[in-house]
């Protein structure tokens, strides 16, 4: 396909799958490894759109300008972490920018730090965008004896899951998203419908193997990130630790799930991978001043016990020994 530009030869999309997102919008997916590639909508306008994660050299080509429809995020979303890229401002709009005005940027409150704040009895609800695949997620120290790995997949004190936002070329290339956003959760806090445990392949799961030790996991229905599986993670194939897709969190909190959720400042992975550098650099300075407001003076440390906090300070290790 030939872009930007227009051609008046519409491509062939019978290789795709689709899903109709809403009353107005249809989506086109991958069905091998789920990867959104295109959508359009349904009120006359023949004009395909592109899913920024599956274009080459994005930084190139694309102007990250605005945040549309922030208003569903109930919480902000990324539109709290990235407010100008590459020195240029990014607006936010509650619904669509051609129908309100753009909003001033919030004041950040500090969130709860005790884990005496939430209830252990607690359980999170998610699903992806049709309904195929929905389970509930359990507080960790509810349903673990021991942990999974010898990795930090929770902060204990605060009773939140660390997350990650990878940048890297198979989550780009398998989501449509120019980042994706993880959860590492213990398959044991991973709850069915039917109250069994997590399953490989539960619900309208597909597998996709992006590489010998790395399978990802997406909903055959409508194309939605679900699971993250690495053989470093899992002890058994069954059992262990997951990556699970943000955007299926159901959370009363909003987006961020941040009653859940831990969002470091070193949860950026893969960054000099990224395929538009200026948005990257931008959501860590965002997560960076974000975080300081949300966690205080302690979330530059907390950040640093993480999977990818204690990652990049032995890369860092790695290059000063070097």
């Amino acid at each position: 396909m030939t872009w930007p530009g227009w051609s008046e030869n519409a491509p062939d999309l019978t290789s795709l799958s689709s899903h109709d997102f809403s009353d107005n919008v249809r989506v086109y997916f991958c069905a091998d490894c789920g990867a959104h590639m295109l959508f359009h909508t349904h009120t006359g306008n023949t004009k395909l759109s592109m899913f920024t994660g599956v274009i080459e050299k994005a930084d190139d080509l694309i102007t990250i300008d605005r945040h549309i429809w922030a208003g569903d995020t109930i919480d902000g979303g990324v539109a709290d972490w990235i407010y100008e890229v590459d020195g240029r401002a990014v607006t936010r709009h509650a619904c669509n920018y051609d129908k309100d005005e753009p909003q001033a940027r919030p004041i950040i409150k500090q969130l709860p730090h005790s884990s005496s704040s939430f209830d252990e009895n607690d359980v999170l609800e998610a699903s992806c965008l049709c309904g195929g695949i929905a389970f509930q997620v359990l507080r960790p120290h509810k349903t673990l004896s021991n942990p999974p790995t010898e990795l930090a997949f929770w902060q204990e004190t605060n009773n939140r899951f660390y997350t990650s936002i990878c940048a890297c070329h198979d989550c780009r290339a398998s989501t449509g998203a120019l980042f994706q956003a993880f959860a590492f959760v213990p398959t044991a806090c991973i709850k069915q419908k039917d109250g069994e445990l997590y399953k490989p392949g539960m619900g309208t799961s597909k597998p996709y193997q992006a590489s010998e030790q790395a399978k990802r996991y997406f909903c055959s229905g409508c194309g939605a990130f679900a699971f993250f599986e690495h053989d470093d993670l899992m002890l058994n194939g069954e059992t262990g630790l997951l990556g699970v897709g943000v955007g299926l969190l159901q959370s009363k909190a909003g987006a961020k799930a941040n009653d859940w959720l831990f969002w470091g400042a070193s949860c950026v992975h893969l960054g000099d991978d990224a395929n538009h550098r200026p948005l990257i650099e931008a959501l860590k300075r965002g997560l960076l001043s974000w975080g300081k407001a949300a966690y205080g003076n302690d979330s530059i440390a907390l950040s640093e016990k993480s999977m990818h906090g204690i990652y990049q300070k032995s890369i860092r290790a790695s290059k000063a020994s070097g």
